[in-house]
C-alpha cells in the first residue's frame, strides 16, 4: 500500500527538479543575453507558472542547493538572482 504513495512521491520530486532546472537555464540565459538579473515576474512568464510565490519557493531550493545566489541589496536596489559561477557585477563568467 505504500509503494504508489512512494511512487507519487518519486515523480512530484522528479517533477520538481525539472522545474528548477528549468528556472535555473531561463535565468542563466538573461544573464548571458541580458547581464542583469530576471524579475520575478519575468520568471514566472517564462515557465507559465501561475503564482510569483512558486517562483520564490522554487528559487529558495536553487540557493539552498548552492546553484544560484540570492543577492538582496540595501534600500531602494532590485534583488538579483545569480547563478552559480556568473559575477553579479557584469554578469560574466568567474
Amino acid at each position: 500500500m505504500t509503494a504508489p504513495a512512494l511512487d507519487l512521491n518519486v515523480r512530484q520530486h522528479e517533477l520538481a527538479r525539472r522545474r528548477e532546472d528549468a528556472l535555473l537555464a531561463f535565468i542563466k540565459q538573461w544573464w548571458r543575453e541580458k547581464h542583469y538579473s530576471p524579475s520575478i515576474r519575468d520568471m514566472q512568464a517564462a515557465l507559465d507558472t501561475p503564482s510569483t510565490s512558486t517562483v520564490r519557493y522554487r528559487l529558495l531550493w536553487l540557493e539552498r542547493r548552492s546553484l544560484l545566489t540570492i543577492y538582496r541589496p540595501a534600500h531602494g536596489q532590485a534583488v538579483a538572482y545569480v547563478p552559480a559561477g556568473v559575477c553579479c557585477c557584469c554578469g560574466r563568467a568567474t
